[in-house]
């Protein structure tokens, strides 16, 4: 049994990266081999320097390091040890290396990227989800020195419902953390174009964790445009049952990120049979056959999402029965199915050492 350290996020909270890692978690478990989720409490850095020796005993219970959360100094000691022990590494970036996330707190990120240089240029593998973040990291990290593979995430498509419930609004779901990235103020705007245009039947629904502050701003700008009966803010929800009555709920999916790795909660909509209306930034593969349900907008512009919110709105009834069409898109594009047999493969080869360039 190959057992793995998968080093992540305590929670939802912080998005995708978790998820990721604990579907990874169910994905392996099928076979033969032992994920422990693990998120480093400030202890660690008491044993890091006064204990080291109980650390690297933990750390040889496990065959692979994976590292879901590049930018933690807790983490990168701990590569730093598993490495000194010849233990393989795994990193994967989720976006953090991407030209936007590489804007925010600039200097203290290429000083971390300088400081472990020697370690990022030891790791046993990287994994990018696609072939733009590969591109974008490359400034950062020396890929002809590190192996690395490209594997979009991938969700079980079969646990999501397409149903609707028989709604006279017209609902557009927000589903993701109220963050500057996310582009979560431009939601406020969108919907008082519909305002303006006395188009009532229509709800926003946003949906995700926040900072109080990203909150405050939401909140006071939905009251300063009085916005009250046309934006909802709730809770954030978590498990499978909650989504799936999330969904049911809503006739599209709106995201206007300003930059994207490869969002989960779009994927989960067009599981969940609805059209999403999201940006380019979203670095979602489409082809024209997708048309009907997956709009892209170029440009940032509140103007652009209401036109194609309109369009859908205006033919709510044929959308609905898009929905089995739009589920098999996901069943076919980014089912679960697809990852089964490779991430096995990622982590043996790992061990093995055998691991091919760019797979």
């Amino acid at each position: 049994m190959i057992k793995i350290l998968s080093l992540t996020y305590k929670n939802n909270n912080s998005g995708g990266p978790y998820k990721v890692a604990l579907d990874h978690k169910k994905i392996l478990g099928k076979s033969h081999f032992y994920v422990k989720l693990l998120t480093l409490s400030n202890n660690f850095y008491y044993h890091y320097i006064f204990n080291k020796k109980k650390i690297k005993e933990f750390l040889n219970k496990f065959d692979v390091i994976h590292n879901h959360n590049l930018f933690s100094l807790k983490n990168i000691l701990i590569i730093k040890i598993a490495q000194s022990l010849a233990i393989p590494c795994i990193y994967t970036l989720h976006g953090n290396l991407n030209k936007w996330s590489m804007k925010k707190n600039k200097m203290l990120k290429y000083f971390f990227l300088v400081f472990f240089k020697k370690t990022f240029n030891s790791i046993s593998l990287i994994h990018f989800l696609n072939e733009t973040e590969k591109i974008e990291a490359a400034k950062f990290i020396n890929l002809n020195k590190v192996k690395y593979t490209i594997q979009q995430n991938c969700i079980d498509v079969s646990q999501y419902k397409i149903t609707r419930n028989n709604n006279s609004f017209f609902k557009i779901l927000f589903f993701g953390r109220l963050d500057d990235k996310k582009n979560f103020l431009m939601i406020p705007d969108i919907a008082s174009i519909f305002k303006k245009n006395h188009i009532n039947d229509v709800k926003f629904i946003i949906v995700g964790f926040s900072s109080q502050k990203n909150f405050n701003q939401l909140k006071d700008k939905i009251k300063k445009l009085k916005l009250e009966s046309f934006v909802e803010i709730r809770n954030p929800v978590n498990t499978i049952e909650q989504k799936n009555t999330l969904f049911e709920e809503i006739d599209t999916f709106i995201l206007p990120s300003k930059d994207e790795a490869d969002s989960i909660s779009i994927k989960e909509s067009l599981a969940s049979g609805k059209p999403v209306i999201i940006s380019k930034e979203c670095k979602l593969n489409f082809d024209e056959s997708c048309h009907d349900f997956i709009r892209i907008i170029n440009d940032p512009l509140a103007q652009l999402y209401y036109e194609e919110i309109i369009k859908l709105y205006n033919k709510r009834d044929e959308i609905k029965f898009l929905s089995q069409k739009i589920q098999h898109y996901a069943q076919t594009n980014f089912s679960m199915d697809l990852i089964n047999k490779k991430l096995p493969s990622i982590y043996l080869d790992c061990t093995n050492h055998t691991h091919v360039l760019k797979n």
